[in-house]
């Protein structure tokens, strides 16, 4: 897992990531294991352990301008933020799962709900 925290971070460097690249990230990471089922318990896992140790915030991308997108910050304990994020992919509809949630480096909020 140490791993692919690593590579989360080094792509968090550059821009927020959706709950599609996210996924994607993982399913990578987990060649030859890549059942939904076994992405959703890798997600769950990766996110707690991201967010106990700081090192992300969860939230939504919210467009401002064309070229401008402002994120807004989920508050609340990690394992709740987790539970708000997975309730949000099973929200949302087929089209709009891979954006349910975002996740950011904690700088680069640009303020809480």
């Amino acid at each position: 897992m140490e791993n692919l925290i690593k590579e989360i971070i080094k792509l968090l460097q550059v821009d927020m990531l959706s709950c599609g690249s996210l996924s994607q990230v993982i399913k990578l990471s987990n060649i030859g294991r890549s059942e939904n089922k076994y992405i959703k318990t890798s997600l769950d896992k990766v996110l707690i352990e991201l967010l106990n140790r700081n090192l992300i915030k969860i939230g939504i991308a919210k467009k401002v301008t064309h070229n401008h997108v402002d994120f807004e910050a989920w508050q609340g304990k990690p394992s709740d933020l987790v539970n708000r994020a997975m309730q949000s992919i099973q929200n949302a509809n087929l089209h709009d799962k891979e954006f349910a949630f975002w996740v950011c480096l904690p700088d680069n909020i640009d303020y809480y709900e």
